[in-house]
């Protein structure tokens, strides 16, 4: 397997090619290309930025844009990780369902995240049935959310 390439410029960045909003789910189900509102928020992360803790309140999802981020650092086992996030993974999904993270979040690369509240991101899904969809073909094409069954 080949490594992509890191940035020259930015040495803690590997290019993996950014989601434009016009490729984006979230922003296409928003009806982006129609002037609409996308409730999620383009925020930059340094590599290292931690975004949430397991089993704290579950209060946030983000969609990854560009970079890479690390899930896992399950209590006692901090530096533990299960998984990916690249640019099309969501990040914090469980929110749908629990009250808390069930995974800590860290950027492990300069990180381009759309985010939105839990109860913006609830209200936004509620909208429409083309919405919903969007959200269940996440957690099910996502191997560690269907293997824990939401």
């Amino acid at each position: 397997m080949r490594t992509p390439p890191l940035v020259p410029d930015r040495p803690d960045t590997i290019d993996l090619g950014e989601m434009s909003c016009d490729a984006c789910p979230v922003g296409c189900a928003s009806g982006r290309h129609a002037a609409q509102f996308c409730p999620f928020i383009i925020r930059h992360y340094e590599r290292g930025a931690e975004l949430c803790r397991a089993g704290a309140p579950a209060d946030y999802v983000w969609l990854v844009k560009d970079g890479v981020v690390g899930l896992g650092g399950g209590p006692g086992e901090p530096d533990h990780l299960e998984a990916l996030r690249l640019p099309g993974g969501y990040i914090g999904l469980e929110c749908l369902v629990d009250a808390s993270y069930r995974y800590s979040a860290r950027c492990l690369s300069r990180t381009v995240l759309c985010g939105a509240t839990r109860e913006g991101f609830l209200r936004w899904m509620r909208a429409s049935d083309e919405r919903v969809r969007v959200v269940v073909r996440a957690i099910i094409g996502d191997p560690l959310l269907a293997a824990r069954a939401l």
